[in-house]
């Protein structure tokens, strides 16, 4: 019976593929992942499952999300289920997908690059088990009983099946909902909540529960927490993120936790922040997570927070903040241009002229006054208004 996976990108992809013809499992499993190096300039392949750089085992109708980085840049990563080669996309490094297993087998899940003329080719392969609904097979019919008795019957049981169902219960918060959970990997997609940095969260739970619910969500900076900025000078936050737990010891249950987050590129640059530094604290005089950054595209950085123990109540997402320094550069005449040192001698060459020219109008003000005083005294000369007036009446 022909057998089909789907694959569908969520973050630096953006293509959707059916795939087909996975009809068989591998006849035996290898424990490890397979890495083949051919002579040359090596090259090697980083590929991890729910987070995970193991192999992994899920129920029917689960998912995996499949990342994939090649250490040569720009060089493209083909990914293959099964090695079909009917089920083959290729991707630009990195490679980022989830992967929907809708049917029970073993999966060979394997991402492989061609190599070019620097670098060799390479491949790395990791299995996904896929367990079908385990059931009870009916048994043998009962003998008859005594009369008046019940007779026998068959009886079929069916167990328990294991759920972990994500609800969406705003654009920054997700219920993560778990039933009759086995010790084994899982992981919840948790991109529904659009405006929360957690994404993706994969767990080991090292023993069973038959309820839990996990809450995951961003709040603001609590009161009764002490802020990241003054645990560690330099930092700046980016988001909270409260985690409730019911159901389950959140201290001693899993045996791993994960978190794949995304943070804003255009707060990185706002901030001045440096996406290389931005790290996941948990709450406990905000202890550091081993935090990675994966990939960057579609307005974000996606990164990677592995090998948390436990869960805390609170997390912090935050980065090195580092605004650049304008220095102040102090001009003197020896190191002043040649037009400013122009400039300069021509201002000052101003300021002498009028300089020179207030000193002479002052020593010319007292001959203006003079001058002005005997004008105003021959004007006004009895004498010689008479003659005129005798001048004028000789005329007439």
């Amino acid at each position: 019976m022909e057998r089909e996976t789907l694959l569908v990108s969520i973050a630096m992809a953006s293509l959707v593929i059916l795939l087909s013809g996975l009809t068989t499992a591998p006849s035996a499993m290898i424990a490890g992942p397979v890495q083949v190096d051919l002579p040359g300039n090596a090259s090697s392949i980083n590929l991890t499952l729910n987070g995970l750089e193991t192999n992994v085992t899920i129920n029917a109708g689960g998912s995996v999300i499949v990342f994939a980085e090649l250490n040569v840049s720009g060089g493209n990563i083909s990914l293959d289920i099964n090695s079909t080669g009917w089920s083959t996309f290729t991707h630009t490094t990195p490679l980022f997908t989830v992967v929907i297993f809708p049917d029970a087998g073993v999966y060979a899940v394997t991402a492989w690059f061609g190599g070019d003329s620097n670098y060799t080719a390479t491949s790395i392969t990791r299995y996904v088990t896929v367990n079908a609904v385990p059931t009870v097979p009916p048994g043998p019919p009962g003998g008859g009983g005594p009369p008046g008795g019940g007779g026998g019957g068959i009886m079929n049981i069916t167990l328990p099946e294991s759920k972990l169902d994500v609800i969406v219960l705003a654009d920054n918060k997700v219920m993560i909902n778990g039933t009759n959970l086995v010790p084994a990997p899982y992981f919840a997609d948790t991109s529904g909540a659009t405006k929360m940095p957690v994404y993706g969260f994969s767990f080991i739970l090292g023993q069973g529960t038959e309820h839990m619910i996990i809450i995951i969500e961003t709040v603001p900076m609590p009161e009764d927490l002490k802020p990241i900025e003054e645990e560690y000078p330099g930092k700046i936050a980016y988001q909270y993120i409260k985690v409730t737990v019911t159901g389950i010891d959140p201290m001693r249950s899993f045996k791993t936790i994960s978190f794949m987050l995304k943070v804003s590129d255009k707060w990185t640059k706002v901030n001045y922040v440096d996406s290389n530094s931005i790290t996941l604290y948990m709450h406990g005089s905000w202890k550091p997570v081993s935090t990675a950054k994966m990939a960057e595209g579609d307005g974000y950085y996606l990164f990677l927070a592995k090998d948390m123990p436990a869960l805390t109540n609170y997390y912090v997402i935050a980065g090195t903040s580092a605004p650049p320094v304008f220095p102040l550069m102090t001009i003197t005449s020896k190191t002043a241009p040649a037009y400013m040192q122009l400039a300069i001698f021509a201002l000052a060459i101003s300021l002498l002229l009028l300089l020179l020219g207030r000193t002479r109008r002052k020593k010319e003000e007292p001959k203006r006054q003079v001058s002005l005083e005997r004008r105003e005294m021959y004007s006004s000369n009895p004498w010689r208004e008479e003659k005129n007036e005798e001048k004028k009446q000789r005329k007439s």
